[in-house]
């Protein structure tokens, strides 16, 4: 898991975040990146992006004490996403062919 949080916010959810991920996927299988952009209107956004893909992304609320609970709904999210991302890309759309080169 990589962070690169910024203020206290980022930080605080990318601890509650780490905390729930880390029941989840006990391996260490996947790496996920946690990146924040704070901006002085809206607050901090925090993205969660997996390999080239951005699986979750939200402001942050002013009030911190409601980061935790959505730094678990996150790594429940974005644990779940993977899982359908590698069985999609196991059994692939039968619709569909390969790409030709």
């Amino acid at each position: 898991m990589i962070g690169q949080t910024m203020t206290m916010a980022g930080r605080a959810f990318y601890d509650s975040f780490a905390s729930a991920w880390r029941d989840k996927d006990e391996d260490g299988t996947f790496t996920v990146a946690i990146s924040e952009r704070p901006t002085a209107r809206l607050g901090s956004q925090v993205f969660v992006d997996y390999g080239n893909r951005r699986l979750f992304s939200m402001f942050l609320p002013p009030n911190r004490t409601l980061i935790p609970a959505i730094g678990a709904d996150a790594a429940a999210q974005v644990y779940q996403a993977i899982l359908d991302y590698q069985l999609a890309q196991f059994f692939g759309d039968p619709d569909l062919g390969r790409d030709e080169l």
